[in-house]
């Protein structure tokens, strides 16, 4: 799993546990949109891409609607796993 913050938006890829408290409205609001039974997020290796300033509690994946964004985000996410990656 990763994740990287780039200003308003969040790109997440992998799988991840989601039990954490999205107060004020978990565990008794719909989160069908990012559960599964098994309780993940499942974002693959395509991603979710959520905006923090507008939408706090990750409800709204953005992925589909914003892909220049979810690009944008990808790449930065590349070049940054690049610059740190000790060749063998």
């Amino acid at each position: 799993m990763f994740a990287l913050n780039g200003r308003d938006l969040k790109l997440v890829l992998g799988t991840v546990p989601f039990w954490f408290d999205q107060a004020p409205v978990w565990p008794d609001a719909d989160y069908a949109w990012v559960w599964d039974a098994d309780m993940y997020l499942r974002c693959g290796a395509g991603g979710c891409l959520f905006n923090l300033t507008a939408d706090p509690s990750e409800t709204t994946d953005l992925a589909r609607t914003r892909p220049d964004d979810l690009a944008r985000l990808r790449a930065m996410l590349d070049r940054h796993l690049r610059a740190r990656c000790v060749p063998w």
